[in-house]
């Protein structure tokens, strides 16, 4: 007698005699998300001073360079939401990952600050480790796969940021002393080819492999044949089992709006603190290589944290954990204000840091699909980033221009530290909106 077919299919595991496929996701973006610190925005810090020199650009410049890479991701992101909601991430990740290649090798042999303009131009379009762009292609695809365990695998996805932190930032410095930037460039550049092979595992959603969300077993319908019904397979969930929003519906939200203003001004204190943390303590008194290790550090506390929170938003409101992330952005920043190259004050508050990071990038991966369903939202988030980048791509060249004017960092800490708690009251005033089912949101 032949065996029926398994419904759940070659990638199955919903009958629960193998692994289910969405755990192959978490695992690719976790490699992607590690790779991906080689060119990533804090990895770039440890160049600022190097290229600065070399180039003749001021702290301004640079910052302005970066922020021509968060709104190339911002604007990137518009179309790559929707590509991953209609095509899956397949396509997003090869690109990033030969843009990444190409534009490192370039910038190893940069002879002016033009080039340094375009290849980070080139990286936020192409979403690698963007602000905007980035944050798609390794949460999105995550997000459609897992409902009730989502938090956990948003969390494993971006533990992969922690973990490449901490291993690439000590080994930057480490080329950067030796061999100086530009071999640096090169050897990163080879190291982010090595994501080119995760393409070959990435799909779209559960529903193309005859799957559910979490791995549960396929919903079944009936249909009748010759006057007796029969059980199918139904692979695609039913309304029921997500919110029906829209962009449009949750456009009238004001739960939307609420975390937009947050995540922008988030945005704004991360793009600052992205290029300008590692010469602050530089200009403080402590050697190149003693924040490369205290960053690691920091990476490293991001990554457990990212992981704990993982769990923790499936316990707490997504709300109040985005809150307590901010207030340690406080915390941090406050320490920063210090001004004094005393160790105790640098590893603490790039470990406060680092928390705040991993709580941050767990919210922000999680709170969208949570508040707005996982069907459409990529495009959701692929609106919103504009916006947010937008205010984001500000941060540093504003921070690097306060510090000509001023001659320090102080009054760019204080203006981002009022923002961080800013965000902290939109962040937990922001309730989760009425199902669109149910009427407008609040």
């Amino acid at each position: 007698m032949s065996r029926a077919p398994r419904a759940a299919g070659p990638a199955g595991a919903a009958d629960g005699r193998g692994i289910f496929y969405g755990w192959v996701m978490v695992g690719a973006f976790f490699l992607f998300n590690g790779l991906g610190q080689a060119s990533g925005t804090l990895n770039f810090g440890l160049f600022v001073i190097p290229i600065s020199d070399e180039l003749g650009m001021s702290r301004q410049m640079i910052g302005w360079a970066q922020t021509g890479r968060m709104w190339a991701g911002g604007l990137s992101g518009i179309v790559i939401g929707r590509w991953l909601d209609r095509h899956g991430p397949r396509g997003p990740v090869l690109v990033a990952a030969v843009v990444a290649v190409a534009g490192y090798l370039i910038l190893s042999r940069a002879q002016s600050p033009a080039v340094l303009f375009g290849v980070l131009l080139a990286l936020g379009a192409s979403g690698w480790t963007a602000p905007g762009g980035g944050a798609l292609i390794a949460t999105v695809p995550v997000a459609k796969w897992f409902i009730r365990l989502r938090g956990r695998a948003t969390g494993i996805v971006q533990l992969g940021l922690g973990v490449g932190g901490a291993l690439l930032l000590p080994l930057t410095q480490i080329l950067i002393d030796r061999h100086g930037w530009r071999a640096a460039l090169v050897t990163l550049a080879w190291l982010s080819a090595a994501v080119v092979p995760l393409v070959v595992l990435l799909r779209r959603q559960p529903g193309d492999l005859g799957l559910l969300p979490d791995g549960g077993p396929p919903r079944r319908g009936v249909t009748r044949k010759h006057g007796v019904s029969h059980q199918v397979p139904r692979a695609a969930p039913s309304a029921d089992d997500d919110p029906r929003w829209t962009l449009a519906t949750a456009s009238r939200t004001t739960a939307m709006w609420q975390l937009t203003a947050a995540f922008a001004s988030l945005a704004f204190m991360l793009g600052a603190a992205s290029v300008h943390r590692v010469p602050h303590w530089v200009e403080l008194g402590f050697s190149p290589a003693t924040v490369s290790y205290a960053f690691s550090v920091d990476a490293m506390v991001a990554m457990a944290t990212a992981l704990a929170a993982g769990f923790l938003v499936e316990r707490l409101a997504v709300r109040f954990v985005g809150a307590i992330s901010c207030a340690l952005f406080c915390v941090a920043l406050s320490l920063m204000l210090i001004g004094q190259a005393w160790p105790p004050v640098l590893f603490a508050s790039v470990m406060l840091f680092g928390a705040a990071i991993g709580l941050n990038m767990v919210v922000a991966g999680v709170i969208w699909a949570q508040y707005f369903g996982w069907r459409f939202v990529g495009t959701i988030r692929g609106v919103v980033l504009p916006i947010t980048v937008l205010a984001g791509g500000l941060g540093a060249p504003i921070a690097g221009a306060l510090r000509d004017f001023t001659g320090s960092y102080r009054v760019s800490w204080i203006v981002v530290l009022v923002l961080a708690a800013v965000s902290a009251v939109l962040v937990v005033s922001a309730h989760p909106p009425r199902s669109p089912d149910h009427g407008a949101g609040r």
